[in-house]
């Protein structure tokens, strides 16, 4: 498991890389995408409004959003 300044805590494992790995999935087009042919972008809206429904839903995001709006400064769970 390569690591990088930025990530979450190595305690975090896995769970500290799901913002990542959903970016990464809107960016390449989805896990069905063809490498060769262009993705719309009404493909990429879906896929980036689908992640963030997703992501909205973890309990670690909803508190990085309810410390963020309430200090000013982020959260690092």
């Amino acid at each position: 498991d390569v690591r990088f300044e930025g990530d979450g805590p190595p305690e975090q494992g896995r769970r500290g890389r799901v913002p990542q790995d959903a970016l990464a999935g809107v960016l390449t087009g989805g896990g069905s995408a063809d490498p060769v042919e262009a993705v719309g972008e009404d493909a990429v809206l879906a896929l980036e409004r689908a992640a963030f429904m997703r992501l909205v839903r973890e309990e670690a995001t909803l508190q990085r959003m309810e410390h963020t709006l309430g200090t000013g400064r982020p959260l690092r769970n």
